[in-house]
Order: structure tokens, then sequence, then C-alpha cells
């Protein structure tokens, strides 16, 4: 009898581990799509969904399969420490390899991660030191002062519906240098460019308007980005111009499964925005929050690549909005699309019809 209720025991702390171990909205997807999905969001960031994931008993050790990418290399190359530090802490195994035999620290150093390299730089058996700095033998050009362009357009209510300033996709051709924003911002190569497609058709082709880029000092990283993250090098009018206008901000998506028999399918549904931002081609923005409130203040242009800084906006913090314009909203739901991010707090989606 008492080895029976000692088996007994046993089944239900195992059987509630795993209980404990899956739950959430991914509870019932499978490894593989889990482990991608962590791979996704890790290396974008969005330490939110990461951790929904892994709730819902996604392995942080998943690698994919060809390439042997795990979530802690991917956000390791994106620069997010709070990501790293997460995945580490729920069991991430630093000494993994990818497909050419790099680690996570090895990522974060091509990335020059340096943080996540100080992170990582203890779980590492010899790591390779940063180069020390040398000297410039000349010194570094500055690039070219863009004028505040004059207030002509203060909102986008009453404007004609013209199309906003951003380098048109097809600007940028295979052997262009270009800048890129992943996590952070990057310079490359384009590889390849992909199908312009139709605005008017409700789809999107694989690789529509995205480019296939090298990034610079990592010459087995290349991957496709949306249009609306890349740039030229050298600064110009529309890295700020894009942003002019009446944002709508804090729209969130819902997902609901539906069962019919052996076929199941997924429905997207939005909530409207709660918020919305109007930014002034006389530097001057205008915030009204969620509970009515309104902030106004100063924006300048963003010194590491294109985007503004809303300074001392919402809970007096900076904010940096940037591009994240995309073939997808903008065929099905005809939007583009830009993401306010700032330190310590969840970032804020910005849309605005095209």
């Amino acid at each position: 009898m008492k080895i029976f209720a000692a088996l007994l025991l046993t089944c239900l702390i195992f059987h509630c581990e795993n209980t404990i171990a899956q739950t959430g909205p991914w509870a019932k997807y499978d490894a593989k799509m889990k482990g991608e999905a962590l791979i996704r969001e890790s290396d974008g960031g969005y330490l939110k969904e990461i951790k929904s994931i892994v709730e819902g008993g996604g392995d942080v050790n998943w690698q994919m399969e060809g390439t042997g990418l795990t979530p802690l290399m991917a956000a390791s190359s994106g620069g997010h420490t709070e990501v790293v530090r997460f995945l580490l802490a729920q069991g991430a195994k630093p000494e993994l390899q990818d497909a050419y035999g790099r680690t996570a620290y090895d990522r974060a150093k091509l990335a020059k991660a340096t943080t996540v390299m100080a992170v990582l730089t203890p779980l590492t058996k010899n790591p390779i030191p940063p180069p020390k700095k040398l000297p410039p033998v000349n010194p570094p050009v500055k690039p070219p002062v863009i004028p505040t362009p004059s207030p002509v357009l203060v909102s986008l209510k009453n404007a004609p519906k013209v199309k906003l300033p951003w380098a048109p996709f097809g600007s940028f051709k295979a052997g262009d240098k270009v800048a890129f924003f992943n996590g952070s911002w990057h310079t490359g190569t384009v590889l390849e460019v992909g199908a312009p497609g139709d605005y008017k058709v409700k789809n999107v082709a694989a690789g529509e308007r995205k480019y296939l880029i090298a990034r610079e000092g990592a010459p087995n990283w290349n991957d496709w980005t949306n249009w609306g993250s890349v740039t030229g090098i050298v600064r110009e009018k529309y890295w700020t111009d894009f942003f002019l206008g009446d944002w709508c901000l804090g729209e969130t998506m819902a997902v609901n499964t539906h069962t019919d028999g052996n076929y199941e399918r997924d429905e997207y549904s939005f909530h409207g925005a709660t918020e919305a931002l109007q930014v002034n081609a006389d530097n001057s923005y205008k915030w009204k929050t969620i509970d009515k409130k309104i902030i106004t203040g100063k924006w300048i242009a963003a010194t590491d690549g294109a985007g503004i800084i809303l300074l001392k906006a919402y809970r007096g913090k900076d904010w940096t909005l940037r591009n994240e314009t995309n073939a997808a909203e903008e065929n099905i739901r005809g939007l583009q699309s830009a993401r306010l991010t700032t330190d310590g707090v969840m970032s804020v989606t910005a849309k605005r019809g095209l």
C-alpha cells in the first residue's frame, strides 16, 4: 500500500509539473512551432511574448534546423540584454554552437553588442577579448546637417492623400550598401531585391517588398528585411519627414482559434487604438494618452539612424519612433506601421492609413 501511494504521489507531481510547465496560449502548439517562435521573438527583443512561449513549454535551447540558431543566439545578435538574462535564467546553454561553430557570445561580438558580451563573458571559456580601438588616421567625416523642414504638414486630417516620404521599394539594388534596423541599426550589402507586389491584392508573396541583406562583419548572416526598415547609409530628409502627421497608438491584436471537425483556423481581430500622436514639422509633438492626458514637447532626429526621438514624453521618458512598414500591413490593412520604444517600458505600436 505504501509503495502504491508513493507511486501515485510521484505520478501526481509529474503531472502537475507538466501542467504548470505548459500553460497559456502557446501550450497547444508543437515543439517546432514554439521553438521557431522563440527564436523570432528573441531576435526582435519581445520579452513579454518570449515569457508566454516559455510558459507554454517552449524550449529555450531549441536549435533551428539547418542553421543551428538558438533563441539565446538570436537575442545576442540583436543586443537584447534583458532577453539574454531571462533565457539564461530559464536554462539556456551559452556553449551551444550554430552551423558555423559560433556561440551566442560569438554572435554578440559580431554584432558589437558589448552589454550582452559582458553578460556572457563569465559563462564563456576563454572568450576572445574585443579588439582595442586604434586612433583614426584621418578625423571622421561628419554627416551633413540637414535643416529642419518648413512646417508644411501639421495634421493629416484635412491634408490631401499623398504618399509620405521614404526611400521607395526598389531604390536599392543588389550590391548596394544599406543601413537596416534589426534590434539596432546595422550596415550591410543588398544581395537580392524581392518582388514589388501589388498594394491592391489582399495577400503577400514570399519576399514581397523585402531586401535580402548580408550584415557587415557577419558574412554568414543573410536575412530578408522589410523595406520600411531599410535606408541608405547617408542621412536624408525622409529619415525624419516620414514621421510627420497623425498616428494612432496602442492598437492590440487578438487571436482566436476555431475548430470544426478536423479543420482548425485562426481568426485575428484588432482592438482599436487607444491613444494618438501628432508629429509636427516645427519639431513639436502632441501625445494624447489613454487617460486623455495631453503631453506636448519637442522632437529631435534620432542619432543612430532613421527615426525621431520624442523628448520627455510619456512617463517623462524619451521615446524613439521608428518605421516598421511592411507589405502585409500595406496590402491587407492599408496601413503604414511604426513603433515607439524606450528603456524599461513595453513598446507601443503606431499605425496610420496609406
